[in-house]
């Protein structure tokens, strides 16, 4: 299966403070698997042999809004403009944000613990159903079906 890589600033920083081997979460927190990363004189390389110069990590590290990823040696932004602005957001977890609006509430709170407020205040019993608008990346509809 092919590797992707997600960077955001927190391992980007983290990157740039390291020297030799570092182990880094590099799926958005999504497991807690860590990967090893070599920090060379001038860059980073990755398990799969992609490399990253450190200049442009230090681009990802000034960067707090945005998620990037690697995919096969190259660099992209998590976002798409296609009727519209769409980009992941490294906040943990993740949100999308549309046209500038967030997915999720973010201030003071994060999309997990925003996500199971809404559900507490829904209260979902065993057996009903649960509407999901599929706007999002599918937390109320984990969370919805953790109660049953």
């Amino acid at each position: 299966m092919e590797e992707v890589y997600f960077l955001t600033f927190r391992e980007a920083r983290m990157l740039l403070l390291s020297k030799g081997e570092v182990r880094v979460n590099l799926d958005l927190r999504k497991t807690n698997r860590s990967h090893a990363v070599i920090i060379e004189e001038d860059k980073a390389v990755f398990p799969d042999g992609s490399k990253v110069e450190k200049d442009v990590l230090k681009k990802i590290a000034r960067d707090e809004d945005t998620v990037y990823f690697l995919r096969k040696g190259h660099l992209y932004k998590a976002a798409i403009a296609a009727g519209g602005f769409y980009k992941l957001v490294p906040t943990i977890p993740p949100t999308i944000e549309i046209n500038g609006i967030r997915m999720h509430r973010t201030k003071d709170t994060n999309p997990l613990k925003d996500t199971r407020n809404k559900i507490e205040t829904v209260n979902p019993k065993e057996g009903e159903l649960v509407l999901d608008t599929c706007m999002g990346l599918g937390y109320t509809a984990i969370e919805s079906a953790k109660r049953g």
